[in-house]
């Protein structure tokens, strides 16, 4: 008979699922971060499926899809399955770029929570370059990309989280 000790590997799960997701998870979460890392890879690949989904259920409607639109509603689930995961940090991180080569001077820029020019211009160029490889990728019925490059993208995040130094000392996953 299993007990709740056999079932710890799903705990990092969980963690996995709430940091990636929006999504709640019925489980508590690991007291160990790491532990959830090699589930990130298996995150991307569910949102793939949705995205893919999505897509695919859109297809069936009985009128001519525009891809512009497809790609655009694909761009708002991701934005709303993830919470918009790294974005803030995009924008802290064009923000700082006004602090030059100061290390502490950008750092506090990163912290600041106002939205500076900088950063509002980065969103833009990322969103806008979201959509266009979403509409492209639908276009050319190339969408099965989607799962590979979601899966490969919580991939790296884990890579570069376990090989990278932390910006700033203390707690944080910048």
């Amino acid at each position: 008979m299993l007990n709740s000790k056999d079932y710890l590997f799903l705990d990092g799960l969980g963690t996995a699922f709430k940091t990636l997701t929006v999504c709640p998870w019925p489980r508590r979460e690991s007291e160990n971060f790491g532990s959830s890392f090699i589930w990130f890879p298996v995150i991307g690949l569910l949102l793939g499926l949705v995205l893919y989904g999505a897509n695919f259920l859109w297809g069936l409607l009985p009128f001519t899809p525009w891809t512009g639109g497809t790609a655009l509603l694909l761009l708002v689930m991701d934005i709303c399955l993830t919470r918009g995961l790294h974005l803030d940090g995009l924008a802290d991180w064009a923000d700082s770029i006004g602090g030059f080569f100061q290390r502490e001077k950008r750092l506090l820029i990163m912290k600041d929570t106002s939205l500076g020019a900088f950063g509002v211009l980065a969103l833009l160029v990322a969103l806008l370059a979201k959509w266009l490889a979403f509409e492209r990728l639908i276009s050319s019925g190339s969408i099965v990309w989607l799962l590979i490059i979601f899966t490969l993208s919580r991939t790296m995040m884990v890579e570069l989280m376990t090989t990278l130094p932390y910006a700033r000392a203390g707690d944080g996953m910048g």
